[in-house]
């Protein structure tokens, strides 16, 4: 069973990870995964850090090959991906390291759209006080 913040992660996940299906992006895919980002409460910053130091290392090599995979994951799919692929040991800690650098034009291309979708941590404390 999953924490709140568990589900939490694990949705931003989900929605990052749909970024890195073998297909054409529109910018209604970036602008959907953005608003999941904000509705769950992720500044820019931390939603970077999502997909630079997470999700890209495990989803990038779908891009890689010729018939990567076209329809999005499920929290289920991307949980058992996650879980399988997160480093818990010495080697795995390194290899992370390897895919993080492998991943980065994927993350830079991604992050090049997303990001300005995303509020800053000060867009982020405004929306959240008029909310209040």
């Amino acid at each position: 069973m999953l924490s709140e913040s568990g589900i939490r992660r694990l949705r931003a996940w989900t929605a990052l990870a749909s970024l890195f299906i073998d297909n054409e992006l529109g910018p209604g895919d970036y602008e959907h995964v953005a608003g999941t980002l904000t509705e769950l409460g992720y500044t820019a910053g931390e939603a970077e850090f999502l997909l630079r130091q997470e999700v890209a290392p495990v989803f990038a090599a779908n891009l890689w090959v010729p018939a990567g995979e076209w329809t999005p994951w499920d929290e289920g799919d991307v949980y058992r991906i996650m879980n399988r692929n997160l480093p818990r040991s010495v080697l795995g800690r390194l290899s992370h390291r390897v895919m993080v650098r492998l991943a980065r034009r994927q993350a830079d291309a991604i992050w090049s759209v997303l990001g300005p979708l995303l509020p800053s941590r000060t867009d982020f404390s405004a929306q959240s006080s008029k909310a209040h």
